[in-house]
């Protein structure tokens, strides 16, 4: 059984290895998306949570002039494109990942 989920891991990682880009890959504009439309999501999907008001905290920081976003964005979008992070599993949040 562990042996299928494993199994079941590797190819998902691998299909999305070559079907959507890394965090570090992306450009600027691709990673605004990324952050304002998993904001929404994640406001949508935990509507009482504590965190929707940080997560728009920061991603209102985020600043053409500079050329940056928040890494913690980067590190939810490699959890989602990983699937390591249980609370991201919901397709939904797949959708969110930047095809290649």
């Amino acid at each position: 059984m562990l042996g299928r989920v494993l199994s079941k891991r590797l190819a998902c990682d691998i299909a999305c290895e070559g079907a959507f880009k890394r965090w570090y890959e992306l450009e600027m504009h691709e990673k605004q998306r990324f952050v304002n439309g998993f904001v929404a999501l994640y406001r949508e999907q935990y509507p009482v949570s504590r965190s929707n008001g940080s997560l728009q905290g920061l991603s209102a920081k985020m600043n053409d002039h500079h050329r940056d976003s928040p890494s913690v964005f980067g590190i939810f979008y490699n959890d989602i494109w990983g699937r390591r992070c249980r609370r991201f599993q919901d397709p939904s949040f797949q959708s969110l990942l930047i095809p290649r």
